[in-house]
């Protein structure tokens, strides 16, 4: 009788164990489940976006097909004006980090002559 109560035990002992592994396993199911769906949200997404892009760009070849010589040249003009404002753009954005510069030292002209020049260092 004793050795069968001890058979017994082992068997629930390991049919406990089998039904930890099998929680653990479901779990982790659970968790792939989720990450599987999240991952198919984001491919509808991504699809979504792509036809939507398709769209676009055939909207954009039948308006582009749809202009004329003026319309060319006038928006020809714009990208030019928009350049023009780009470049003032960038020309202020460098004066203004030059005016954050600060000078930490003037060297002495280098000689006694007709030409001579002094270094300017200059630090942010």
């Amino acid at each position: 009788v004793q050795e069968d109560n001890n058979k017994l035990r082992a068997q629930m002992n390991y049919y406990k164990v089998q039904n930890e592994v099998l929680k653990s396993n479901a779990e982790r199911f659970d968790e792939m489940l989720k990450t599987l769906s999240n991952k198919e949200d984001e491919i509808r997404a991504l699809q979504n976006r792509l036809q939507d892009t398709e769209i676009k760009g055939r909207e954009d070849v039948k308006r582009l097909s749809k202009l004329t010589g003026a319309d060319v040249v006038a928006l020809r003009f714009q990208l030019d004006e928009a350049e023009k404002k780009l470049k003032d753009f960038n020309y202020l954005k460098v004066q203004n980090d030059l005016l954050k510069l600060s000078l930490i030292h003037i060297s002495e002209p280098t000689r006694q002559a007709e030409i001579s020049y002094a270094v300017f260092c200059l630090k942010k």
